[in-house]
């Protein structure tokens, strides 16, 4: 995999997310971590993540709107419960 400065990518093995500071050789990179740490990494233990496929909404609105009805359900839900709590100990 082509990799260029300042690319976002992802560590394979680590939870670790950062960006392409420089490339040392075909197959040694820089990174700098999200935690601001600069790493020499080969680059296998790397993947790339595309500019237009790092946002939920780049994977069309199936996704959000779920997310979001599955949220308001809960949140019925919630004010059910707390409605029926009230009047049992106003009884």
């Amino acid at each position: 995999m082509q990799f260029n400065i300042g690319d976002k990518v992802l560590f394979k093995t680590n939870k670790l997310k950062g960006r392409i500071l420089e490339i040392k050789s075909p197959y040694k990179v820089i990174v700098v971590s999200t935690d601001g740490f600069e790493l020499e990494v080969n680059i296998k233990e790397l993947v790339r993540i595309e500019r237009q496929t790092d946002k939920a909404s780049s994977y069309g609105n199936f996704f959000s709107s779920k997310d979001s009805k599955l949220k308001s359900e809960r949140l019925e839900k919630r004010k059910k419960t707390k409605t029926k709590t009230k009047t049992k100990t106003k009884t």
